[in-house]
Order: structure tokens, then C-alpha cells, then sequence
């Protein structure tokens, strides 16, 4: 399942820095390299620079009907370059068609109030007016890993302006949390917070990397 590929390497970037029995950390380097291979060779579409929600048995795309959801391209990027920084070893792909799903991602998601919107249906392309927060804080952190491996100031700019919806209309900061789904006006959709696939980890995740690695400001 796409979701259990994700998580997976999610946490072994999160185990990796700490192991210090070190045929452990080398299967876990392994396992993440194949991870990686998979996503690039299977479940990346270059044709759209999307991860379509939709596949066959044979890890085709099925778009008709279907949708895809525009953070996790993003999520993938930082991934890799997160991947990068502690192997140092440099990532390809991320620098060739990685500008591709950064520009993609900013031209279709990326509003002028700084909401990153979630989903695109392949049927109409519509894009609905709206965000949920994994999809904002994934964002936002891709867009900070993306400012500071290529050092560019339009993806600093992009980061901090989602960071800032992020914080005006999405965090609770009565009664704590982060409300699940805010249109782009900042009116919230759905107050629950979290659903059966997103917790909090994602908004604990981002802000302990922005402060790792020093990202946006």
C-alpha cells in the first residue's frame, strides 16, 4: 500500500541518525534505497510529476475516476533530500525532476493566501478550494528542504507564506491541535483534528526539522 511505503521510510529517516549497531543501520539504508527505487521507477509519474492514488496490480496508474493527492510529491522530495543530508550522498533526482515537482507543486497547489491546496481529480483537473493539514505542513517543509539544498529565495518565500496560513487559520491555539481540513480563505471545513491515516506526528515532524536544519526564518 502507497500509504505503508510512505510511513516506512518516514521512520526509517527517523531511525537511522540514532542506531548504533551498524548492521542495523545498514539494512535500514538498504531497505530505504529500495523504498526510493520503487517511488522513482514505480509510483512517480513523470508525465504529470504527481504520485497518482489510483493503481493496478501492476503498479500502473488508473487516473480515470481517480485523483491524486498534491503533498505527497512533495513529501517524497523532502524524503530524499532528508536522505541526502544523512548519507551525504548526493541525490540525482531530486535536482533533475525534483525542480519539476516543485514547480508543479507551486503552480497548481499554492495559493495567493499561502493555502496549499490537497487534492486534483484527473477527470475535470479540478483543483478543490481547500487544504487539510498534513497536506499544508508537508508542504511547507518541502518547500524549506528545497530553499536550502538549492538556495533558492522563491522556495524560502513559498514556505514561510504557507507557514503563515498555517499558523493564522490552522492551529487551534485555544484548545490546541490542528484543525483537519481550512478553505483557502481561512475558514475552517472540518474541525476534527486528524483522521484515520494523519496524526499530529506530521505537525510535531515539521517543526522539529525547521529547527534541525534551520530551515525558513
Amino acid at each position: 500500500h502507497y500509504e505503508a511505503l510512505i510511513n516506512l521510510f518516514d521512520a526509517m529517516l527517523a531511525t537511522v541518525p540514532d542506531n548504533e549497531i551498524e548492521p542495523v543501520k545498514i539494512d535500514l539504508l538498504s531497505r530505504m534505497e529500495a523504498a526510493e527505487k520503487l517511488f522513482v521507477n514505480k509510483l512517480y509519474d513523470y508525465e504529470t510529476q504527481m504520485t497518482p492514488d489510483g493503481l493496478n496490480d501492476d503498479l500502473s496508474f488508473k487516473k480515470e475516476g481517480f485523483s491524486t493527492t498534491l503533498g505527497h510529491p512533495l513529501e517524497w522530495w523532502g524524503f530524499l533530500y532528508e536522505k541526502e543530508l544523512l548519507t551525504g550522498i548526493k541525490n540525482d533526482f531530486i535536482r533533475d525532476e525534483g525542480i519539476k515537482i516543485l514547480e508543479t507543486g507551486l503552480d497548481i497547489g499554492l495559493t495567493d493566501t499561502g493555502c496549499f491546496k490537497r487534492i486534483l481529480y484527473f477527470d475535470d483537473n479540478s483543483v478543490p478550494d481547500y487544504t487539510d493539514f498534513w497536506s499544508q505542513i508537508e508542504a511547507i517543509l518541502c518547500m524549506g528542504y528545497a530553499s536550502h539544498c538549492l538556495k533558492e529565495d522563491k522556495y524560502l518565500e513559498a514556505g514561510n507564506k504557507m507557514w503563515d496560513f498555517y499558523d493564522n487559520y490552522m492551529l487551534d491555539k485555544k484548545n490546541g491541535g490542528v484543525f483537519n481540513e481550512v478553505a483557502i480563505d481561512g475558514s475552517t471545513v472540518n474541525f476534527t483534528k486528524g483522521n484515520i491515516w494523519k496524526c499530529d506526528h506530521h505537525a510535531f515532524r515539521v517543526c522539529e526539522r525547521i529547527l534541525k536544519y534551520k530551515l525558513l526564518g
